[in-house]
């Protein structure tokens, strides 16, 4: 009688753990791996979003620099 008593305790303390420990556990983890893949995903289009900006930023400076020529200070020279 005692032993089943002591089975039946141990069977409800195992269960108890399990489902109030492991399984909340195992959601969290879930949870943590989607939001660091959302977080990666954003980094990864952010990215991508300054390299566009950056390489847009050159094709302008390129554009500027070949249009006009090369500017050349005029320095009055004096007579004597």
């Amino acid at each position: 009688m005692l032993k089943t008593l002591l089975i039946i305790f141990l069977v409800y303390v195992l269960f108890k753990f399990i489902f109030q420990l492991l399984i909340p556990a195992a959601k969290v983890v879930g949870q943590v791996k989607k939001q660091m893949n959302a977080m990666q995903d954003r980094m990864e289009g952010f990215e991508a979003q300054q390299q566009q900006s950056s390489q847009k930023t050159k094709v302008r400076e390129e554009k500027k620099s070949t249009v006009g020529g090369e500017y050349i200070d005029f320095e009055e020279v004096s007579s004597k």
